[in-house]
């Protein structure tokens, strides 16, 4: 109840529905890269004080899979980030090509390097009192300018509303731009939840950034965080803590998010293409299918990858993998044939009755495969079950 007053409490200044999400076992993930981030930080900024960021990784994720009360948190925020690689790899399989992993210490970092020109004050709340002074004297030393406003290291222990009360009221009087809050999930996003509307700055949980900029603890090098590996990094530093996470959080993730994930998503783009057969949705439709069995109206296995241009996106070409050889299949040739089988209800007795198309023989079976065209009985044998 007490969670609910606070969020009826909190008017968002800001439309979030602009903020492009991808919605990766419940949580709606920021479908974004840390430029936008940075863009959407510095012209909203006096808009969203009050509000909270969550740095979504695996073992946030999976967590909130697991808790119902904590997915709403995680999506009660005016943000999700992902700060965890195997988030934005699976973002981008499902089509955000501009998705791309936001580290919560990596924006701690390009927000300070800014700050001095901006004026940003910052109030840091969380970890001890020996890690903060450490904090303190390196981000002065290695950002010169920055505005300090504040630091409190709380007790290990429930607050009671009196001392809460005082810390919002010290933190609030400090005037700050953004609040970073170093707890630890799910400790931190649960905080900022119960402080939305209540701070008046904008709240990011970023658990050991803390340590990183305080140089307690290091980074894994630059190579380890591009492959996706700084996980492992971590795990080489405190197997201890983290391997009984990891191996948790991790083979439920790969299962729920990247295998039965995938067979979710399939099944909502069909849905979604057959009741609205638009261009865009079979896009979605075919980018959700890559890698999948297909067999043409006589019986030969092919699947298809979608070919990936140099900024990372998809371009809209379909590259046909059959034995040992591989073909083009140009969107324009696809797009065809979905327009051409829309004006035909009855069966589709074969590949070239949807048009005299350059790889009709390929586009038959996914159209079928989408539930688009109703092909004879025999041929539907030699193309396999609907999956």
């Amino acid at each position: 109840m007490k969670e609910e007053n606070i969020k009826s409490e909190y008017q968002r200044k800001v439309d979030k529905s602009l903020i492009p999400t991808c919605n990766i076992m419940g949580v709606n993930i920021a479908a974004i890269n840390m430029n936008w981030l940075l863009k959407y930080i510095d012209e909203n900024l006096s808009d969203i004080k009050g509000d909270y960021i969550c740095v979504s990784n695996v073992h946030t994720t999976v967590t909130s899979y697991e808790d119902a009360a904590y997915c709403a948190v995680q999506n009660g925020g005016l943000m999700a980030i992902p700060d965890g690689g195997p988030l934005s790899s699976v973002g981008r399989k499902r089509g955000y090509s501009d998705m791309d992993r936001t580290t919560g210490p990596s924006l701690m970092g390009e927000i300070f390097k800014i700050s001095a020109e901006k004026g940003y004050r910052h109030y840091f709340y969380g970890s001890t009192e020996e890690t903060l002074k450490l904090l303190e004297e390196k981000l002065q030393a290695n950002y010169p300018g920055i505005q300090i406003a504040g630091m409190y290291s709380p007790p290990f222990r429930p607050l009671t509303e009196e001392e809460d009360k005082n810390i919002i009221e010290n933190i609030n009087k400090t005037k700050p731009d953004f609040v970073w809050i170093g707890l630890g999930a799910p400790k931190q996003e649960k905080w900022m939840a119960e402080h939305q509307g209540k701070i008046d700055g904008l709240m990011l949980g970023v658990g050991a950034g803390f340590d990183y900029y305080a140089e307690n603890i290091k980074r894994a090098p630059e190579w380890m965080q591009k492959s996706n590996l700084e996980w492992l990094y971590r795990l080489m530093q405190d197997p201890k803590r983290l391997f009984k996470r990891y191996f948790h959080t991790n083979t439920k993730f790969i299962w729920n998010a990247m295998i039965r994930g995938k067979y979710k998503i399939r099944q909502e783009q069909v849905r979604f293409l057959q009741e609205m057969p638009s261009e865009e949705n079979l896009w979605k439709a075919v980018i959700a299918f890559q890698e999948y069995p297909f067999k043409t109206a006589t019986g030969l296995p092919f699947r298809y990858k979608l070919k990936v241009g140099k900024n990372g996106g998809y371009n809209r070409e379909l590259m046909i993998d059959r034995r040992e050889k591989s073909k083009s299949l140009a969107w324009s040739s696809v797009v065809l044939a979905f327009e051409n089988s829309k004006r035909i209800s009855e069966e589709v007795k074969k590949p070239k009755a949807l048009g005299d198309i350059r790889g009709v023989s390929y586009i038959y079976p996914i159209l079928w495969r989408f539930g688009l065209i109703r092909v004879p009985e025999a041929i539907e044998k030699k193309m396999g079950k609907q999956r």
